[in-house]
């Protein structure tokens, strides 16, 4: 079952730092002649999501521990909703949360995850 995103932490991406790509289900092969072969290797696509948001350094401890502890450091889901479609949806880390410095008290904290179909 996958976990909720903390409702502490903002819930949107800062727009300049979003990303979405679409997976992508085909394969290509090289031919002797002619074009490359393109055909389709799975049904379902895994899109990628990346982005960010800011955060004050007491949030950072809520988004630590939720990573590290109910996420199983990652492993397991989660639901957030869709960048674009607002749509409730299921993801799961694919690197680690990084943290840098805005000034004061306050930070930013970048995502990557993939859209779990």
């Amino acid at each position: 079952m996958p976990e909720l995103f903390p409702v502490e932490l903002q819930d949107k991406f800062n727009q300049a730092s979003f990303s979405y790509k679409i997976g992508d289900t085909a394969i290509e092969s090289e031919v002797e002649v002619g074009m490359p072969k393109r055909r389709q290797r799975y049904t379902q696509a895994i899109d990628e999501v990346s982005g960010s948001i800011d955060l004050e350094i007491d949030d950072w401890t809520i988004l630590e521990t939720w990573y590290k502890t109910t996420l199983f450091g990652g492993v397991s889901t989660f639901y957030y909703n869709h960048p674009l479609t607002q749509v409730q949806e299921v993801y799961r880390f694919r690197t680690p949360p990084t943290l840098s410095p805005l000034g004061g008290r306050y930070f930013r904290v970048r995502f990557q995850w993939i859209n779990i179909p």
